[in-house]
């Protein structure tokens, strides 16, 4: 008898397989990633700074009822955060930007993403997902899906609304809602710095040998603890977990238009299929017209719509 007798009978190539209570599931294996399944990580970054500029440009009112004042501080706040949670759902691909940003805590949540979104993809899916050459595949799973941006928007929005005490010692008292928020936005902030400015950030790592990524991760928990410091809102710290849940779908919506596609209307079932992957289109991931068209394109649409975003903002506060 085989080792998994409910186990398919066949060579898991990107997955090895796992027999929990009688059911067959293929957990990830830790070499096994998809690193031109979806467009790089520049690309990411700088399209979600240039869609969250142009709606900031057509509705700058969005900053007034996120926060109590327009400040500069505030859109720019805005901008990263969302920008930083484009790159979250990589987080699921061992070969990604947003993982190696991170240095270990990015292995360990690189960990969590593609166990978790396997897992889920084996329990919850019809014969046809099943049916899929790259089954279950965790890199275009949970994590790239509308749906799981949604409950993170809604989990973090519980957890930053929690009013328990928590001591900081000399620096105060805090709120564990006030903590949560600061280990999000932190995470945010550094994985939209590492991008948008990736030559400065990698330079900088590398200044600082084998603990360069630490230094620069607890750089942007200062840099977080300044920004929430700062800016307070309407919603208190609620706006963290809309900047969360907005970059994350920005995100799924990019890899739409990718040749592998992203399975948007998860949990819905279309075509039999409850991971149907829709392509919106087939552009190549790291092909010539990513790099040689759509990256310069967002990066000079991030520069102008942000300009505007600014003015628009300026002018209704």
């Amino acid at each position: 008898m085989p080792p998994y007798p409910n186990c398919e009978r066949r060579v898991f190539v990107l997955c090895v397989p796992v027999e929990v209570g009688g059911s067959c599931f293929r957990l990830p294996k830790a070499d096994a990633a998809y690193s031109r399944s979806g467009f790089m990580g520049i690309t990411h970054a700088m399209s979600a700074v240039a869609v969250v500029a142009l709606v900031l440009a057509l509705r700058p009112s969005i900053v007034l009822a996120l926060f109590d004042s327009a400040s500069l501080l505030a859109v720019v706040a805005t901008v990263l955060a969302i920008t930083g949670a484009c790159m979250i759902p990589d987080l699921d691909n061992t070969s990604s930007r947003a993982k190696s940003d991170l240095g270990p805590v990015g292995s360990v949540l690189s960990v969590v993403f593609r166990v978790s979104s396997t897992l889920v993809q084996s329990a919850v899916a019809t014969k046809y997902d099943r049916r899929g050459e790259r089954w279950p595949n965790p890199h275009r799973g949970l994590w790239h899906t509308p749906f799981m941006a949604v409950v993170s928007g809604i989990i973090v929005r519980l957890l930053v609304g929690i009013s328990a005490p928590v001591s900081l010692g000399r620096f105060g008292e805090t709120t564990a809602g006030e903590v949560v928020a600061l280990v999000v936005l932190s995470l945010m902030l550094h994985l939209a710095l590492s991008s948008v400015f990736k030559p400065f950030m990698d330079k900088f790592k590398r200044g600082f040998g084998v603990a360069g990524d630490l230094v620069a991760l607890a750089l942007s928990v200062a840099l977080s603890f300044s920004v929430l410091s700062s800016v307070s809102g309407s919603v208190g710290v609620g706006w963290v977990a809309f900047a969360l849940c907005a970059g994350m779908v920005v995100h799924d919506l990019g890899d739409s238009f990718t040749t592998y596609g992203c399975p948007l209307l998860f949990p819905l079932p279309f075509r039999g299929k409850l991971w149907y992957a829709f392509r919106l289109s087939r552009i190549k991931a790291g092909g010539e017209l990513e790099t040689r068209l759509l990256q310069p394109l967002f990066t000079v649409a991030a520069v102008v719509f942000g300009l505007v975003a600014l003015w628009r903002v300026a002018a209704v506060h």
